[in-house]
């Protein structure tokens, strides 16, 4: 019961992020081309659906592996081409990326936990 509803907020946590993807994608694309992105727009929208798709994928048990593999890739990928904060010469803006960065690496955690347990 504890692990269904804590899979809601999950869900619910990657919904909403993908959504503001595709809802605030002006900002994210100005953050996209800052970051030298491949194709900021289509990045944005990509990733804000497979946000949406991994986050349903882990409410159903038949899906809940790939949707957590996919979702782990998908952090670890975005700290890596995102959150370079070794490239941030600026203080505070390298402490921001450092904690994304971090963040990212939690919650790829998280769901290889989930996809392996």
């Amino acid at each position: 019961m504890i692990k269904a509803g804590l899979l809601i907020f999950l869900t619910l946590f990657f919904v909403l992020s993908g959504f503001n993807h595709l809802y605030n994608s002006k900002v994210l694309i100005e953050y996209a081309h800052k970051r030298h992105l491949f194709s900021p727009r289509f990045s944005v929208v990509t990733s804000g659906i497979a946000l949406v798709v991994g986050g349903v994928f882990l409410q159903f048990a038949m899906t809940r592996f790939v949707g957590a593999i996919g979702l782990a890739f998908f952090v670890l990928l975005a700290a890596f081409l995102l959150h370079r904060f070794w490239d941030e010469s600026d203080k505070e803006d390298r402490l921001l990326e450092l904690q994304n960065f971090v963040k990212n690496f939690a919650i790829a955690a998280e769901m290889l936990y989930i996809a392996f347990s």
